[in-house]
């Protein structure tokens, strides 16, 4: 499974391009449009506690005992899809966005497979 984010031409930031599943659909979009930039607010979120559950601008996040789930808040699909991290991946995943975000490729190519995932920095795309 991946997912592809590319760098917006005349703002700060990045945004979703596309995905192979809807899993990674939901991944990509919310590092895009909720994380940014800010990860330390889901970093924080993960060892709280106190608090289950928590929403973004398009993901909601869920705590089920070591996994975190996140899944659209505006998916219309019955039942609705998701893409269920292990603590570790969902944290590894922030803190390598963190640092390839600061890093400013074009593209952030993050691939799933087999229970590993991996988050690669491109500045020319394949064409």
């Amino acid at each position: 499974m991946y997912v592809i984010v590319e760098k917006r031409d005349q703002c700060f930031g990045y945004s979703y391009k596309d995905a192979d599943t809807i899993k990674m659909c939901i991944l990509g979009s919310f590092l895009a449009s909720d994380v940014c930039s800010r990860p330390s607010t889901f970093k924080e979120w993960v060892w709280d506690y106190e608090y289950q559950t928590t929403a973004s601008n398009i993901t909601g996040l869920e705590k089920e005992g070591d996994n975190i789930i996140l899944s659209d808040l505006y998916d219309e699909d019955d039942p609705p899809s998701y893409l269920q991290l292990t603590r570790e991946q969902f944290l590894y995943v922030l803190d390598t966005w963190e640092q390839l975000y600061k890093e400013g490729p074009k593209q952030i190519i993050i691939i799933m497979e087999d229970g590993k995932i991996t988050m690669t920095g491109m500045n020319e795309p394949d064409a």
